[in-house]
């Protein structure tokens, strides 16, 4: 086994067990366990002076999925509408940068 498969195995037994880290959710319909953070626009890079909003880093077993999801695009987390920053996979661990615009 390599470093890099014993990262992804590491991601998927140990940080998303529900009794350390992680919690239950659904993305668009398909039930995961999650690691969520909530964060600021500017640590996601996103510049938007004086509007209010919402920013989040999302943690999702790679394995869990079988859709593909890019930038742009407008994701369904727990009932509530984000749109996708950035997205990329860490060792079989994909990890989201969301926000959401509110009034």
């Amino acid at each position: 086994m390599t470093f890099k498969d014993q990262l992804a195995l590491d991601n998927a037994n140990l940080f998303m067990n529900t009794d350390e880290f992680c919690g239950d959710s659904i993305l668009d319909g398909v039930p995961l366990k999650t690691i969520k953070e909530d964060v600021s626009f500017a640590e996601i890079g996103i510049e938007a002076p004086g509007a209010y909003g919402h920013a989040m880093i999302l943690h999702v077993v790679a394995a869990d999925l079988t859709i593909s999801y890019v930038p742009n695009q407008e994701i369904d987390l727990d009932g509530t509408v984000w749109t996708v920053k950035d997205v990329r996979d860490e060792y079989g661990m994909l990890v989201f940068e969301l926000y959401r615009f509110t009034s």
